[in-house]
C-alpha cells in the first residue's frame, strides 16, 4: 500500500496526487452544480458565485471540525490546526460549510434554500466518489487487516508493507456507494426539475442522499481505521453517528409525509414498525461489536440497513404515487 504518492516534490513545497484528485473533484463539483441550477432557471454566473463562495468556507469548516474532533492528534495547539498544509480534513465538516453558505445565499438573495440544496447534492455525490477511489493515492480510508484469501485482491484489499498484511480498503466501497448515489439523486433531480413532476416535492434529492448516504456510510465508516471518535463516548464515531442520525431523520421525514397526504393504515403502520425494529438491531450490532463477533455483527447490521432502506425508499415512493394521484383528481 502506498501512502501519500507525490505529484510533484520540490523539498520544502509538495504536492501530492490525493490533492490533485480532489481540486478536479471541486471542479467537477462546481461546474455539475453550475449546470443543474441551470436546469432550474438560473444563471450560471450565480451558481458559479456560490461555488467560488462554498469552497473556501469548506475547506475552513472542513479543517475546524477534524480538529475539534481530532485534538489529540494536536499537540501544538490552536496554531498547528491553523496549518492547512499539514492536512487533515473531515468530509462532515465540509457539508456543513456547504449548507450554512447556501441557506446564507438563499435568504440573503431570496432563493428557495431546498432548490439550492437539491442542486448541490449530486454534485457533493460525485466529489465524494472521487474523493474516496482517489484516497488510494494517499493510505486514507482503510480498514481493519483481511485474513480471507478469498478477498486478499485488489480492489477490495491492498497490500500494506508497513504491516506485512492485506488491508480492506473501504475507500473502495464508499467510493462506489457515493457513485450510485449519485446517479440515483440525479435521476430525482430530472425527474423533479427537468420532467417537472409532480409527484415530488423540493427537498426529495435531499432526502435521499441523507437516506442512502447516511445509511451506507453508517455500516462503512464502522469499518475504518482513521475514524474521528467522540470524545465523550471514547470508542463512537462522529461520522457514524452524525450518518445514522441523517438516516433516521430522512425515515421520520418521509412517514411525516405520509401522514400529511392521508390517514396512515395497517399496512404503512407495519412499515413503520420494520424500520423501527431494523434501526434497533443495527444499533445493538455496532455496539456489541468486537472481534469474536465482528463478521457475524456486520452481516446483521449490513441486512439491518438494507431493510430499512428498501422499506424507506417504498414508503417514499407511494408518497410519490399518492401525491400524483391527488394532484391529478
Amino acid at each position: 500500500m502506498s501512502e501519500n504518492i507525490f505529484f510533484v516534490d520540490f523539498g520544502s513545497f509538495s504536492i501530492y496526487w490525493y490533492g490533485v484528485f480532489i481540486g478536479c473533484a471541486v471542479f467537477v463539483a462546481a461546474l455539475v452544480f453550475c449546470i443543474l441550477r441551470r436546469l432550474q432557471g438560473e444563471s450560471f454566473t450565480s451558481a458559479l458565485r456560490i461555488s467560488l463562495i462554498s469552497m473556501p468556507t469548506a475547506l475552513i469548516t472542513a479543517r475546524i471540525f477534524y480538529c475539534w474532533f481530532g485534538k489529540a492528534s494536536f499537540t501544538n495547539g490552536i496554531m498547528e490546526c491553523a496549518n492547512l498544509m499539514t492536512g487533515g480534513y473531515a468530509l462532515y465538516g465540509a457539508l456543513l460549510g456547504i449548507l450554512a453558505v447556501l441557506i446564507v445565499y438563499s435568504c440573503v438573495c431570496g432563493k428557495s434554500t431546498l432548490q439550492m440544496i437539491d442542486a448541490a447534492i449530486p454534485a457533493v455525490s460525485l466529489t465524494i466518489c472521487i474523493g474516496r477511489f482517489a484516497s488510494i493515492t494517499s493510505g486514507g480510508d482503510m480498514g481493519f487487516n483481511i485474513s480471507s484469501e478469498y478477498i486478499q485482491k485488489f480492489p477490495f484489499a491492498i497490500w500494506s508493507e508497513s504491516e506485512q498484511s492485506w488491508i480492506l480498503w473501504v475507500g473502495f466501497f464508499e467510493g462506489l456507494a457515493a457513485l450510485l448515489i449519485f446517479i440515483f439523486t440525479l435521476v430525482i433531480f430530472i425527474l423533479k426539475y427537468k420532467l417537472n413532476s409532480t409527484s415530488l416535492q423540493y427537498g426529495s434529492v435531499a432526502l435521499m442522499f441523507m437516506l442512502t448516504y447516511g445509511l451506507s456510510q453508517t455500516i462503512l465508516e464502522s469499518m475504518r481505521s482513521d475514524s474521528l471518535f467522540m470524545v465523550s463516548l471514547g470508542f463512537v464515531r462522529i461520522s457514524q453517528i452524525i450518518s445514522f442520525i441523517m438516516a433516521v431523520t430522512a425515515i421520520v421525514i418521509i412517514i411525516v409525509n405520509r401522514c400529511i397526504i392521508s390517514t396512515p393504515d395497517i399496512p404503512n403502520i407495519a412499515l413503520w414498525a420494520i424500520c423501527a425494529a431494523a434501526i434497533g438491531a443495527a444499533v445493538y450490532c455496532e455496539f456489541k461489536m468486537n472481534a469474536s463477533v465482528m463478521v457475524k455483527n456486520y452481516i446483521i447490521m449490513g441486512v439491518a440497513l438494507a431493510v430499512m432502506m428498501s422499506t424507506a425508499l417504498f414508503m417514499f415512493f407511494q408518497n410519490a404515487k399518492l401525491r400524483k394521484q391527488k394532484s391529478n383528481s
